[in-house]
């Protein structure tokens, strides 16, 4: 996953969006390392009212999929709680594109929602990864009850989750 996320967005054309000045924002606009790329960007998160009108590279990602038509992609970041599914409706619709997310069961609900909690508290993107796995593929582990207990606001957990102990590390 954190390959795909990583790699170069690539972005194919498409149709686009009217702003409110008559302008558009389409796939074509969105092209990384294009001359106007960073304020396209700025411009389609104002439009489809991202957090605080600001993107990020999983938004990035979003919309590489989008004008690419490879939806499945973007429901993997919504189930890990990489991106928010409205938030990627949302580009969608600025974009005119179809996306339709697909259900989400109860373990990648749990999942992302543990996740984010986690990156909320502090732990870097990568231990909140691996700790949400801990949480939901074995609930019984020392890692999982830790966990479980520093998103209870216990002060010694959240601390001793922040040292990142070993035996929090999923191996994959």
């Amino acid at each position: 996953m954190f390959k795909r996320v990583l790699a170069t967005v690539a972005v194919v054309a498409g149709a686009g969006c009217a702003t409110g000045s008559g302008a558009t924002i389409a796939c074509q606009d969105l092209q990384p390392g294009g001359a106007r790329y960073e304020a396209n960007m700025d411009e389609l998160a104002r439009l489809a009212q991202l957090p605080d009108g600001t993107w990020n590279r999983y938004h990035a990602s979003a919309v590489s999929d989008l004008c690419s038509g490879q939806s499945k992609e973007i429901d993997s970041l919504t189930a890990d709680g990489l991106l928010d599914i409205a938030a990627a409706q949302r580009l969608a619709a600025v974009l005119n594109k179809p996306y339709t997310p697909r259900p989400r069961s109860p373990a990648d609900v749990t999942f992302g929602d543990v996740r984010q909690r986690l990156v909320r508290l502090g732990t870097c993107n990568a231990c909140a990864d691996n700790i949400a796995r801990y949480v939901v593929e074995r609930p019984e582990s020392p890692c999982a009850g830790l966990a479980r207990r520093a998103l209870a606001g216990e002060s010694d957990a959240i601390n001793d989750l922040m040292a990142d102990p070993q035996y929090c590390k999923w191996k994959y």
